[in-house]
């Protein structure tokens, strides 16, 4: 353990900047961002979003994106200026996930819906919609984006409209996945103990 810090309240998650020099954190109240110190760990800013349960530095560290519920908001690093607001989910985002170029984001939530937004523009570029699933985790590629749910089924959608291509049956609630950096590679965890019944 080489630094450790309390703070009064449950943080609700956390993304490292690619530098590994600054942290957010969200917790009950705002979001914070706590700068990474040879003994300390100092917050600098304080963001407006309450209970953010999901939030990411872009590839580059310029931006980070914070979900507020149903909205996407994303702001520039180096000030906390809000760029714009990304609407279209229906219910609460459980995923957020930057393409390497931090052109694009992709979103998915508990609506069933997983979208990739050209965010610059602040448009959807493509959609998957499946009522009745609750998408856990979804990633991108550069030519294709993974989602997972509460239906056991890996989906892969090919970009930029998210047609599904393939699919594939974990027998698992799915609840996060990650591709190695090579992208030859990807690991899915699941909450589930594997017995029947």
């Amino acid at each position: 353990l080489e630094l450790c810090k309390y703070f009064p309240e449950d943080p609700y998650s956390v993304t490292f900047h690619p530098s590994g020099l600054h942290v957010i954190v969200g917790f009950s109240d705002k979001l914070r961002l706590i700068n990474l110190l040879v003994d300390d760990a100092r917050v600098s800013r304080e963001v407006p979003i309450k209970a953010c349960r999901e939030c990411h530095y872009s590839n580059g560290g310029q931006y980070f994106a914070a979900v507020n519920g149903n909205v996407v908001a994303i702001y520039e690093f180096y000030t906390c200026e809000k760029l714009l607001d990304l609407r279209g989910h229906n219910s609460k985002e459980r995923s957020l996930y930057w393409s390497k170029d931090d052109y694009s984001l992709v979103s998915c939530g508990q609506d069933g819906a997983v979208y990739q937004w050209d965010w610059y523009d602040g448009k959807r570029s493509g959609e998957f919609v499946q009522k009745g699933t609750v998408y856990n985790s979804a990633l991108c590629t550069s030519s294709s984006v993974f989602a997972v749910g509460n239906d056991h089924m890996i989906k892969e959608l090919e970009t930029p409209e998210l047609a599904p291509i393939k699919q594939l049956d974990s027998s698992v609630n799915l609840a996060q996945i990650a591709l190695s950096g090579a992208e030859h590679m990807m690991f899915a965890a699941t909450a589930d103990d594997g017995k029947p019944g």
